[in-house]
């Protein structure tokens, strides 16, 4: 049996590249941020990091006290969190899974801190990872260094890495990523 871990999605950024709101964006009839939501069905509590209310989706928004980059969003939900685990994504990632997030969850090991998957292109997607609650000093020190880079950090912390031979099984476009409305296919 897995243990039980949070969600949050990550809705903080202004969306000046996609122009409007993008976590309300819709695309084939539901809203970005609905999404993600959704491919955290799973998760033991669900709830969202942001500085703007979404009322509409039912679940609990936490302010983003940094509110610098996606990297003071992570800091927020290990802070928020109530289980040990927190999966953790943007809101513009459409493509992600329940059985994504599974595949993630099964690699959780003690010393762990971060789970995530390389893309087809071999490069680690941190905002669609599991973040273990030690995680959090380390993330809190980048940030108070100014240093925002989620993908440093990950240099910084014990990681297992997920190969995309391993994740192309959950779904091909499982890390599309909506930056802009062209970006919607």
């Amino acid at each position: 049996m897995l243990t039980p871990y949070d969600g949050a999605v990550l809705a903080g950024g202004n969306s000046s590249r996609f122009g409007v709101d993008k976590a309300r964006f819709v695309m084939q009839g539901k809203p970005l941020l609905a999404y993600a939501l959704a491919s955290l069905a799973l998760a033991h509590t669900r709830f969202i990091v942001s500085n703007r209310a979404y009322p509409e989706f039912g679940v609990p928004v936490y302010p983003d006290v940094f509110g610098v980059s996606p990297l003071a969003g992570v800091l927020t939900a290990l802070e928020v969190a109530t289980s040990p685990w927190v999966a953790i994504t943007a809101c513009d990632m459409p493509g992600l899974t329940p059985a994504y997030w599974q595949l993630l969850a099964a690699r959780r090991k003690p010393g762990t801190q971060v789970v995530f998957a390389l893309n087809k292109q071999a490069q680690p997607e941190p905002l669609a990872a599991f973040y273990h609650a030690s995680a959090a000093r380390q993330v809190r020190k980048a940030l108070e260094q100014k240093q925002y880079a989620l993908r440093a950090l990950l240099t910084e912390l014990e990681c297992c890495v997920v190969p995309w031979g391993d994740v192309v099984g959950v779904g091909e476009d499982v890390f599309l990523n909506v930056n802009y409305v062209q970006d919607i296919g």
